[in-house]
């Protein structure tokens, strides 16, 4: 089971910015996470969410989906989204 530590978070101009930690069996990693007004709207704000429980239901949703070895340094929510054409839906479903 992989840890998902929020470290830190940012509203900018356009969304969120959250530097987040990940510890799993015999590896650790840092990422830069991004996700924007429009996609929290979508996801999050409706059901009370705060904007990290999106981020990190999402980067959970991404370690299940493509290990921890193919997840990018910096990434947009958003974008992943594109990259994973059923990530959307997979994580839509987790967020409900």
């Amino acid at each position: 089971m992989t840890n998902i530590q929020i470290i830190s978070d940012t509203e900018t101009a356009t969304g969120y910015q959250f530097e987040v930690a990940l510890d799993g069996p015999g590896w650790h990693s840092n990422h830069t996470v991004t996700l924007s007004h429009a996609d929290y709207e979508r996801w999050g704000s409706e059901g009370g969410m705060a904007p990290a429980t999106v981020v990190r239901r999402s980067v959970d949703v991404l370690l299940r989906r493509i290990g921890p070895e193919r997840l990018r340094d910096r990434f947009d929510v958003g974008e992943a989204m594109q990259l994973y054409p059923a990530f959307e839906a997979e994580a839509y479903r987790t967020l409900e």
